[in-house]
């Protein structure tokens, strides 16, 4: 008679109770630390809000006035989920207008090049071309394999 084998799996690690738990705190006061630091590294973000708000403003105002133009358009039309995402707006200020920020560096680092691009693809004259017919005849070989496949389907369905 022939026994079956039987296996058994353990998941522990082989690390004891207190090695478990000493190291768990540890983890937890790691993460506790770093939300700690981005904590303070966004306080001191907020003070610079207003430095931040003059370099936008000399940069490109266009870009801020877009952007609450942008918001007030979303209160308008669906005025719950538009005061929802202004208060996310205010909560991350510093952070939006860092983005800001890139932003108006985007569009007057690239922008200018694109304009300039946009102006010398745009040619007054058209390009002169010639129409030509084309047909395509199929190969007798390729009509064949064709007709063949046809029947194959068709025969599939008696």
């Amino acid at each position: 008679m022939i026994m079956g084998a039987f296996k058994t799996y353990h998941f522990s690690s082989g690390k004891t109770y207190g090695e478990r738990l000493v190291g768990g705190l540890m983890f937890l006061l790691l993460i506790a630390l770093l939300f700690y630091l981005f904590y303070q590294l966004f306080i001191l973000l907020w003070y610079a809000v207003p430095i931040l708000l003059i370099v936008l403003l000399i940069m490109d105002a266009r870009v801020l006035k877009a952007h609450v133009q942008t918001v007030g358009r979303q209160i308008a039309q669906q005025p719950i989920s538009g005061l929802l995402g202004a208060a996310i707006n205010l909560l991350g200020l510093p952070i939006v207008l860092i983005g800001l920020i890139l932003k108006s560096w985007i569009f007057k680092r690239f922008g200018r090049v694109v304009r300039e691009q946009a102006a010398s693809v745009q040619d007054p004259q058209f390009t002169p071309y010639e129409e030509i017919e084309s047909r395509t005849e199929e190969s007798p070989a390729r009509r064949r394999q064709a007709v063949a496949a046809d029947h194959r389907y068709d025969d599939l369905f008696e």
